[in-house]
C-alpha cells in the first residue's frame, strides 16, 4: 500500500533525530536501538493489512488472556512475579496491564458497535473492565473511557448540539470526576507533578538535543536533588521517592530527544491520525496517546510494540478482506511479538537469577561482563550495586561509573568513601542522597555521624536537630533506633 509519503517522513526523521541525540548524548542505548528499529517494520505490517479486525482481534484475545491470569492472580493460582504487587497480569507492572487492558476494551466496542458477536463480546468487555478496576490505575480507566468516547464522538457530538445545557453538566461531571480520581490517591499525584517539575529543569538545561534516550534514569535524581537543595521547604518534599519514570511520554521525548524531538514525534502522530479513514481506528490509539500522559508503556517491550502497530492501523486506508493477507499478516505480526517479547523477558528474567545466585556463591566474577549491559534495568539496581562491592578491583571501574543515582546507591557510595578515608567525597555524596529525598534519616544519619568525626560541632548539632524534628513517613526500628542514638548525642 502506499502510505502517507509525510508519515514515513516523520517516522524517519523521529529514529534519525533519536540516534543523533543518543551520538551527541555518547551513551549508547541498545534497547531503545531496538524498539526503533522494530518501529518502521511493525508500522508497515499494520499499515498494509487488508483487514483491521486482525488487530483488534488480537488485542481483544490477549485482553482476555490477561484477565483470566489476573483472576488467578487473585485467587491464589498463579503467583505475581512483582515482590511489590500481586496482581500484575503478564505485564509486569499493575499499571501497565491496566493500560494495555484499556486499549483491549476499545477493540472490544469496536466489535459491539459492528453488532458482531454481541453477547461474546459483552462476555470480554465485563471481563477486560474487571481487569482494568483490578489493577488499581487511574490512568488505564481515563484511556478506557477515552477511547470509548472517541468511537461514539458523533453521535456524542449530534446530542451536544440538540441538548445544549448537557455540555455544563458533562464539565462539572468531569471536574468531580478528576477530583475524586485526584484523592483517591493524592499522594501518588502530588509525586507525578514533581516529576514533572524537576523534568521542566532538564529540559530547560537540555532544550536541544536532551539528555540522549533511555538517560532518564541515570539523570532524573540528580536534578531532584539540585530541585531541593533549592527549595528545601518544597510542599513536594513529602512525597519525593525514588523516581525511574517521568510517568508521561511526552515529557521523557522531550527530556530525552529535546524540544525537536517532542515536536517531531507529534507531528507524527499528527499525520497518522490525519491521514485516519477508519475513525474506529482512532480509538486504541487515542486510548494509548491518553495513557501515555500518566504512566510509561514505552519501557515494556510489548506496549512499545503496540504504538507502531496502532499507528499503522490508524493510518491504513484498506477496508476490502483478503483471506490471504489475514494469514500472513496476522502469523507475521504474532509470531514477530512472540519472538520479541520472549527475547526481553526471558533475558531479563535469566539474568535476575544468575544474578542472585552470583551474590550468593563464590566465583561471581565469572558474570562481571555482564554488569554493563543489564545495570539501566532498575531491578538490578541495589543489586548490582551490593554484588561489585564484594570485589575491590571492579570498584573504581565499574561501581562508581555504572551505579544508578538513588538515595540508597548514593548514601552506599558515601560510605565506601567514608571508610577508605576521603571524607570530601563521602560528604558529597551525603548530601545529595540527603537532597534527593528530604524524608529520608538515613543519609542524614551517615552526615551527622561525618560531622561528628569531623569535630564540625555547630553542623552536627544543626542536622541532629533536623533529625529529631523531620516528620517520618514510615516509623521502622531504624529510624528508632537513628533518632535514640541522636538523642543522646544533644
Amino acid at each position: 500500500m502506499k502510505q502517507n509519503k509525510a508519515l514515513y517522513l516523520s517516522a524517519a526523521l523521529y529514529i534519525l533525530w533519536g540516534v543523533l541525540c543518543m551520538i551527541v548524548s555518547k551513551e549508547i542505548n541498545y534497547i531503545v536501538l531496538f524498539k526503533w528499529a522494530v518501529f518502521i517494520p511493525l508500522f508497515t505490517i499494520a499499515g498494509s493489512l487488508m483487514n483491521k479486525n486482525v488487530i483488534y482481534f488480537s488485542l481483544i484475545a490477549i485482553g482476555m488472556v490477561q484477565s483470566m491470569i489476573v483472576i488467578m492472580q487473585q485467587i491464589g493460582v498463579f503467583a505475581s512475579h512483582n515482590p511489590f504487587f500481586p496482581i500484575i497480569g503478564f505485564m509486569g507492572n499493575p499499571g501497565i496491564m491496566g493500560g494495555f487492558q484499556a486499549i483491549a476494551m476499545t477493540a472490544c466496542i469496536v466489535y459491539l458497535k459492528k453488532r458482531q458477536t454481541v453477547i461474546l463480546t459483552s462476555i470480554c468487555i465485563v471481563f477486560i473492565a474487571y481487569s482494568i478496576i483490578a489493577s488499581g490505575s487511574r490512568a488505564a480507566l481515563i484511556a478506557a473511557v477515552f477511547g470509548s468516547i472517541l468511537l461514539y464522538r458523533k453521535p456524542i457530538s449530534t446530542f451536544f448540539n440538540i441538548h445544549k445545557w448537557s455540555i455544563a453538566a458533562v464539565t462539572i461531571i468531569c471536574i468531580v470526576g478528576a477530583a475524586c480520581l485526584y484523592f483517591y490517591r493524592p499522594g501518588s499525584a502530588n509525586a507525578r507533578l514533581l516529576i514533572w517539575r524537576v523534568s521542566s529543569d532538564i529540559i530547560q538545561d537540555n532544550l536541544i538535543f536532551g539528555i540522549g534516550p533511555g538517560q532518564f534514569r541515570s539523570t532524573y535524581m540528580l536534578y531532584q536533588a539540585s530541585y531541593f537543595a533549592r527549595n528545601p521547604l518544597s510542599e513536594y518534599s513529602l512525597v519525593a521517592d525514588n523516581a525511574a519514570y517521568p510517568y508521561n511520554e511526552f515529557i521523557r521525548i522531550a527530556v530525552e530527544q529535546g524540544i525537536i524531538g517532542l515536536s517531531i514525534f507529534l507531528s507524527l502522530v499528527y499525520f497518522a491520525i490525519r491521514r485516519s479513514s477508519d475513525s474506529d481506528a482512532l480509538a486504541p490509539l487515542g486510548a494509548l496517546l491518553l495513557f501515555s500522559c500518566f504512566s510509561y508503556p514505552i519501557d515494556k517491550p510489548a506496549m512499545a510494540m503496540l504504538f507502531p502497530i496502532l499507528l499503522g492501523t490508524c493510518a491504513s486506508n484498506y477496508k476490502k478482506t483478503s483471506d490471504k493477507s489475514l494469514l500472513i499478516t496476522s502469523s507475521t505480526i504474532l509470531l514477530f511479538s512472540i519472538v520479541c517479547v520472549s527475547f526481553f523477558w526471558t533475558n531479563t528474567e535469566k539474568d535476575i537469577k544468575d544474578m542472585r545466585k552470583a551474590y550468593n556463591r563464590k566465583g561471581a566474577e565469572s558474570l562481571a561482563h555482564k554488569l554493563p549491559h543489564i545495570y539501566t534495568d532498575i531491578r538490578f539496581n541495589s543489586l548490582y550495586f551490593n554484588l561489585v562491592q564484594k570485589y575491590e578491583e571492579m570498584q573504581d571501574t565499574v561501581l562508581f561509573c555504572f551505579a544508578l543515582p538513588s538515595c540508597e546507591n548514593w548514601c552506599d557510595i558515601g560510605n565506601f568513601y567514608y571508610r577508605t578515608g576521603n571524607m570530601e567525597l563521602a560528604e558529597k555524596y551525603f548530601r545529595q542522597a540527603t537532597d534527593m529525598i528530604p524524608t529520608r534519616l538515613l543519609p542524614k544519619y551517615y552526615l551527622w555521624k561525618l560531622l561528628n568525626e569531623q569535630n564540625r560541632e555547630d553542623e552536627a548539632v544543626k542536622m541532629a536537630k533536623i533529625i529529631m524534628e523531620q516528620p517520618i513517613k514510615v516509623e521502622n526500628t531504624t529510624t528508632l533506633r537513628i533518632r535514640q542514638e541522636v538523642k543522646t548525642s544533644l
